[in-house]
Order: structure tokens, then C-alpha cells, then sequence
């Protein structure tokens, strides 16, 4: 599955109103998202629901065949990563996936950065 196209959806008229709060009220305390079928353009879709502010969004969701095969995608070179490198990119990731759940550490991805996969550079004498 790919994410394509999102749109920001809103409720069609007053008896729309409270299953649209509803809905949003709930994805937001479950931190969760919904998929949904929807039709568009006279073909049947597949879409992510998620709340963005105060909206739902709907997320364009692409079918298998509309996806361009891994076979078509030119493999990366050959690169010699180490372990620790490795292990300093996954920590990166949590701090980010951190950050955005507004945790506030003090631990910031620059400062990471700095710290684990830039070489130290020496004092000029």
C-alpha cells in the first residue's frame, strides 16, 4: 500500500455533525487511525482516516496494481554501514517519534547527530 493524495474532510449538513465530532473525538483518543472504502471520480477507493487539528483528513490509499513493482527500482549500491551507525540511526528515529508525541528530551535529533555519526573534529593548533 502507498499514501497518496490527502483531503480535509467535513460534515455535510446538521444531521453530519455529531457523527463527524464523534468520529474525530474518537480517533483522537485512541490515537489511532481508520481505514475506509470511499468512492471517488466512479471508482472504489481505499483511504486512511486521521485527525489533523481540529478536521479529519483522508489519505488517498494506492491498490496493489497501482504500484509500480520493486522489480522497476534500481537497488542501492553497496554501502558498508557499521553497527553502530546502525544502532545511532534507530535512536534518531525514537527521539523524532518522541518529539512528536511532545516529549520533551533533552536529547535532540541534532544534537544526536552531532554526537554519534559526525567524526569529532580536532582543535587547530
Amino acid at each position: 500500500m502507498q499514501i497518496g493524495t490527502a483531503y480535509y474532510l467535513s460534515p455535510d449538513g446538521p444531521a453530519a455533525q455529531k457523527p463527524y465530532v464523534l468520529l474525530r473525538k474518537a480517533l483522537e483518543r485512541s490515537s489511532r487511525v481508520a481505514v475506509a472504502r470511499y468512492s471517488m471520480r466512479d471508482r472504489e477507493r481505499l483511504g486512511l482516516l486521521r485527525v489533523v487539528g481540529d478536521v479529519i483528513a483522508l489519505h488517498q490509499m494506492r491498490w496493489p496494481d497501482e504500484i509500480r513493482p520493486t522489480s522497476a527500482v534500481p537497488a542501492p549500491a553497496d554501502v558498508d554501514v557499521t553497527d553502530g551507525e546502525i544502532d545511532a540511526a534507530a535512536e534518531l528515529a525514537s527521539v523524532w517519534r518522541q518529539a512528536g508525541s511532545s516529549c520533551r528530551s533533552s536529547a535532540t535529533p541534532t544534537a544526536m547527530l552531532s554526537r554519534r555519526l559526525l567524526p569529532r573534529r580536532r582543535r587547530a593548533r
